[in-house]
């Protein structure tokens, strides 16, 4: 993969992927040394205050009557061949994001989900309406839909689905394949192609 400046303002964002030598290359490593340091300590100082959070709900029972939704709204580049950020890529590590549901018991046991099913963030809001007891008015395939249905419920056209991805700001595309298992990305920004693909809850690799 051909290195590229990122454009987005954030710190992290913002290490130029340039070819660097001598004391350049020696500050610039230094540089994304800090840069990991400081995202794993945002990672524990998140999951600390999460971890107190739901300590703190469990004394009265608020817990075990919630719903609980932990997720992103996109991955992250760190540097993984050179490149850093999210905005204008749509390699896997951008578009993979942690999603992790908390049911109330009440409602758990009858509750079906196919954990191996792809999933988009825009499935989130129609789950918790579905959740709540309230069928999601579906108006286009873009709403996304209930990654939660009742017992015995049919998710195999989950599988089957084919969906277009975009990035954020730059112009760049992605096509998700056999239930999110094969992505091809086209980055007009380079004029380049990629092609990954994976295993079940395994990690990606690139295609040749």
């Amino acid at each position: 993969m051909s290195p590229a400046p990122s454009l987005c303002t954030h710190d992290r964002c913002r290490t130029s992927m340039l070819p660097l030598s001598g004391k350049a290359a020696s500050r610039s490593a230094t540089r994304i040394q800090g840069l990991k340091h400081g995202t794993r300590r945002e990672c524990i100082e998140w999951t600390a205050a999460l971890a107190a959070l739901l300590i703190s709900s469990s004394g009265g029972g608020l817990y075990d009557r919630s719903v609980v939704i932990l997720t992103s709204d996109h991955g992250e580049m760190l540097g993984e061949d050179r490149q850093w950020g999210h905005a204008y890529y749509l390699f896997p590590p951008v578009l993979q994001i942690p999603l992790v549901v908390h049911l109330p018991p009440a409602l758990a046991p009858s509750a079906a989900v196919d954990v191996d099913a792809i999933a988009f963030s825009t499935d989130i809001t129609p789950t918790i309406y579905a959740v709540l007891g309230y069928r999601p008015n579906r108006q286009t395939d873009l709403m996304g839909q209930s990654l939660i249905g009742a017992s015995g419920a049919d998710f195999t056209s989950r599988r089957r689905i084919t969906e277009v991805v975009a990035a954020s700001y730059g112009a760049v595309w992605g096509v998700l394949r056999h239930n999110g298992q094969h992505l091809y990305i086209v980055d007009a920004n380079h004029g380049k192609e990629y092609a990954f693909e994976r295993l079940p809850r395994q990690p990606w690799h690139a295609v040749q």
